[in-house]
């Protein structure tokens, strides 16, 4: 709750202007945000994609993001370096292919394995 009360107060007091924000960069965003308690990456990730609506964040840290993307590679425990690598031809709209990995999980596709569910042959695990 003095989480919420922070923000709140810097909000009221001018200390973070979040009218500012759409227009400021994605890395002055993410330093203004984890500056106020409470505000870790995470959070500042997710309002740099779904409030701000910008195309080129990496969610790394969030565990759906997480589990789409071992779902899709293979993986068990993919280390934080090897997410960024294997994301690195999804820029300029790392957000956007984001989305897509958690419509994937929405949709419940995650539960068969990607190499089952889409064969390189264009046909999926049974024959169509």
């Amino acid at each position: 709750a003095m989480c919420l009360l922070d923000f709140a107060a810097a909000v009221s007091n001018g200390a973070i202007d979040l009218a500012a924000l759409p227009a400021l960069p994605d890395e002055e965003v993410m330093a203004r945000l984890t500056a106020l308690r409470g505000i870790g990456s995470w959070t500042a990730k997710m309002c740099l994609i779904f409030v701000l609506q910008r195309e080129d964040v990496l969610p790394f840290e969030d565990g759906a993001f997480m589990q789409s993307f071992r779902w899709l590679h293979g993986m068990k425990k993919p280390g934080r370096e090897t997410v960024i690598r294997r994301c690195k031809k999804w820029k300029p709209y790392a957000s956007i292919a984001a989305r897509y990995m958690y419509r994937a999980l929405d949709m419940g596709m995650t539960k068969i394995p990607f190499t089952q569910r889409f064969c390189i042959s264009g046909r999926g695990a049974d024959g169509r």
